[in-house]
């Protein structure tokens, strides 16, 4: 995840934009969707605006947040999608 494609990053600002998706993993089960393109190559992207409840511009609040956190914990996500808000319990694994 990072912040991606300067029309996304015009029209929200700073944004954490979900560019692709690790099959297996809490985000994929939950059902983030990785970044796509429509058929006039304008980009379809998931938006991170909260994890845990604080809000998140950069993808190292993100990483700090979780790190808060063990495996099996479950992080309330909320994403911007199509232009309504969404909301995603993602249940951690451990990577190791």
């Amino acid at each position: 995840m990072r912040v991606v494609d300067e029309a996304i990053e015009e029209h929200l600002g700073d944004a954490v934009v979900v560019e692709s998706v690790q099959p297996g993993y809490g985000a994929e089960a939950a059902g983030l969707r990785s970044l796509d393109h429509d058929d006039r190559n304008r980009p379809i992207a998931d938006v991170i605006t909260s994890v845990a409840g604080q809000r998140v511009t950069k993808i190292d609040q993100i990483w700090e947040i979780m790190g808060e956190h063990k495996a099996g914990d479950v992080v309330p996500v909320e994403v911007l999608r199509d232009g309504q808000t969404m909301h995603f319990d993602i249940k951690l694994k451990d990577v190791n």
